[in-house]
């Protein structure tokens, strides 16, 4: 409260505020009155507006409390001043206007700094928007000049800030224009865009920006996941990226403008398909002499495929099914090594092996084998049936080359049988070269069958028991009293014949020396009626039919 002097009682502000009545000697005295009293608080508020205009960053809540502190210094009412005020700036512009005094100076300066508020809470209302979320350029723009318009003393601190914003958008604008058209990493644009919402500001240059970071990731996150991770043994079923789609990420990644180290790794992963693709060619092509190392090198080249490259290569497949076909040749080469197997299953294997170009240590084994299992059926049949010396030999010197060594029992029935082939062999020798009984020859031979040996000359010793033996039955016939159903026996000559080829067979026949004897007797007969005949020739002439019909009855009777 200001106490007013007893004259100034009834009258109203206004007329208080008129010259005259301001100027009057007790009015003056009053306000020195006043003025001493609040000097030391006004010194205080002067010196705080004076460190607040220097400072520059007077906020609106600030100038607010700075406004409300005069009001307290002054002890007045903060409603009169835009009146008290106004009637000073009038005495200002009258000609008879007094000297100024402290307090009218010090109200005037709260008087403006609150017109000042007042403006400032209409700009900061007006201009919420602006000031508190994202905003095009063009409106902050003209909230600037808005503030700029109206010349504050105390330039305001949301004020201050626009003006900084609005220049740190435009650098942005600025940079994103040239970022536009220029290559830049993911980090300068992330960092680009997080300017941008930093600001709060919106521009096509900031939605085009977010829609670029926001492929750039994509782009990104489809190389790491799609490309450069290395494949699971789950995820190799999964879709896989084409060459051509590989291809076309650098293509994107060229439209996008992005530099990112992918772009190379990229570049380097199509390489390495390149060179792996020919490295399956080559070892695909080979149609012979792949060993354990080149079917390990196919192995390797399929397991690099499938998990390191990542890619879905038409190579893959066919170079899946010749490892596959590999390992399942082995497999399948072990359980016929391992058991007894048939030829007609090595046979098969042997050529499965040879139609993949093997030159594993299996296809020799499988060959060992094979002639083993040759040398196994040979030997039966030769056991079985009969068979010559020279086969006996060469399955028994083949025994001991065989791999397994569980023919032992083979190759012993084929040494007994060779042995005894042999033995039957020099026994053959023997009755070809020196003369024996028929009896022994056929003995011999049913020996030799029942043995079941074919042997070079077998069949000279069969010939020769053949023709003894149809030699002694004819033997045998003639020299029976009677033939079958006949009752006539042979002449001499016929005999003689006879006994000629039993003396030429190669075997002894016991009946020759019975017939050679017959015929021995017949001849000494022959002769001795020869002489009896020739010398009763001559004594008796007219006889001679009669001895001659004699001698033939004499020759018959010999033969018989």
């Amino acid at each position: 409260e200001v106490p007013l002097p007893p004259s100034s009682r009834g009258l109203s502000i206004q007329t208080l505020c008129e010259a005259p009545f301001a100027a009057s000697d007790e009015t003056t005295e009053l306000e020195a009155e006043w003025e001493a009293a609040l000097d030391a608080g006004v010194a205080g508020w002067e010196a705080d507006l004076a460190a607040a205009k220097a400072a520059g960053n007077l906020t609106l809540d600030g100038l607010s409390e700075l406004i409300q502190a005069g009001v307290r210094v002054l002890k007045i009412d903060a409603s009169i001043l835009h009146v008290c005020c106004a009637a000073d700036r009038r005495w200002c512009c009258a000609e008879t206007t007094p000297k100024t005094t402290r307090l009218e100076t010090v109200l005037g300066r709260l008087d403006e700094l609150a017109a000042e508020h007042r403006a400032a809470v209409v700009w900061n209302r007006r201009n919420a928007a602006v000031l508190g979320s994202a905003a095009p350029i063009s409106q902050m723009r003209a909230a600037l000049a808005q503030a700029e318009a109206a010349r504050p003393c105390f330039p305001l601190a949301e004020v201050c800030s626009l003006r900084s914003r609005l220049s740190e958008c435009e650098a942005w604008l600025a940079t994103a224009s040239a970022t536009t058209l220029a290559e830049a990493d993911m980090r300068e644009l992330q960092e680009l865009q997080k300017q941008a919402e930093a600001l709060r500001l919106q521009a096509p240059e900031m939605s085009a920006l977010r829609t670029r970071v926001a492929a750039c990731k994509r782009w990104m996150g489809r190389v790491h996941s799609d490309l450069l991770r290395r494949t699971s043994s789950r995820g190799r079923a999964a879709a896989k990226m084409t060459e051509i789609e590989a291809a076309g990420l650098l293509t994107e990644a060229a439209e996008l403008r992005l530099r990112a180290d992918e772009t190379a790794l990229v570049r380097a992963r199509l390489g390495e398909a390149a060179e792996w693709k020919a490295a399956v060619a080559v070892a695909l092509a080979v149609s012979s002499g792949v060993d354990a190392g080149a079917m390990a090198h196919m192995a390797r080249l399929l397991s690099r495929g499938e998990d390191e490259l990542n890619l879905a290569l038409d190579e893959i497949p066919v170079l899946e099914a010749r490892v596959k076909a590999n390992r399942q040749w082995r497999d399948r080469a072990a359980v016929l090594l391992s058991g007894n197997a048939e030829a007609s299953e090595l046979v098969a294997a042997m050529g499965e092996g040879r139609r993949l170009g093997l030159a594993v240590p299996e296809m020799q084994m499988l060959a060992e084998s094979l002639q083993e299992s040759e040398w196994v059926e040979q030997a039966e049949a030769a056991l079985a049936r009969p068979a010559g010396l020279p086969v006996l030999e060469a399955l028994a010197g083949r025994a001991g080359a065989q791999p397994s060594g569980r023919r032992s029992d083979l190759a012993s029935e084929l040494m007994a049988k060779l042995e005894a082939g042999r033995h039957w062999a020099s026994k053959l020798a023997t009755v070809l070269e020196q003369q024996h009984t028929v009896r022994d020859a056929a003995q011999l031979l049913s020996d030799i069958d029942s043995c079941r040996v074919l042997l070079p000359r077998l069949h000279e010793l069969r010939e020769a028991v053949a023709k003894a033996k149809a030699w002694q039955e004819q033997a045998r016939r003639v020299q029976a009293k009677h033939t079958r159903g006949a009752g006539t026996r042979p002449p001499l000559a016929e005999l003689e014949k006879m006994l000629s080829t039993g003396l030429d067979l190669a075997l002894l026949v016991p009946e020759a020396n019975v017939l050679a004897t017959q015929v021995r007797e017949a001849s000494d007969w022959m002769k001795r009626a020869e002489a009896l005949i020739e010398s009763a020739a001559a004594a008796a002439g007219d006889e001679i039919t009669d001895e001659a019909a004699f001698a033939r009855r004499g020759e018959q009777t010999e033969a018989g």
